[in-house]
């Protein structure tokens, strides 16, 4: 088994951003504690993990065609433009649980939707188990931390 260098960078592009959490000022509610939202919990850092070893060690290297690619590219830049977008404006924490449109969590979905492409890019099956295991998780999760920004003052 070798490291694939595209899915390494997708992974990264993903998940380091995550670290612009400790410039944004202001900090986050505790969600409610309930049964459900723990197992999606589970489900949440499964998926992280998941994907990310998934992503590293995905057989492929971009064996689709380019347009699989370039959607890849496109929700990477995405994420990564609006983490940079909230970090530049100091924009408070709750911003990161704010709608788009009709997407209610969007840095909840456009993660996962880059880590489900980039399964069908690189042909890799276990990332896709990863992406499902995180979308079962990590936007549940997230739609529970939003309706918690939006009740507490």
């Amino acid at each position: 088994m070798s490291l694939s260098v595209a899915g390494t960078v997708v992974a990264a592009l993903v998940l380091l951003p995550n670290l612009l959490l400790l410039r944004l000022p202001g900090a986050l509610p505790d969600p409610p504690r309930q049964l459900a939202l723990r197992a999606a919990t589970v489900l949440e850092r499964l998926g992280q993990v998941g994907c990310l070893a998934a992503a590293l060690l995905a057989p492929g290297s971009g064996t689709r065609t380019w347009p699989w690619s370039l959607l890849v590219a496109l929700l990477v830049s995405l994420y990564v433009g609006r983490w940079v977008a909230l970090v530049a404006c100091g924009a408070h924490k709750r911003e990161l649980f704010a709608p788009w449109g009709a997407i209610p969590v969007p840095m909840a979905v456009i993660p996962v939707l880059a880590f489900a492409v980039t399964a069908v890019w690189l042909d890799a099956p276990w990332l896709a188990v990863a992406s499902g295991a995180l979308a079962l998780g990590h936007i549940p999760v997230s739609l529970a931390a939003a309706r918690s920004c939006r009740n507490t003052p």
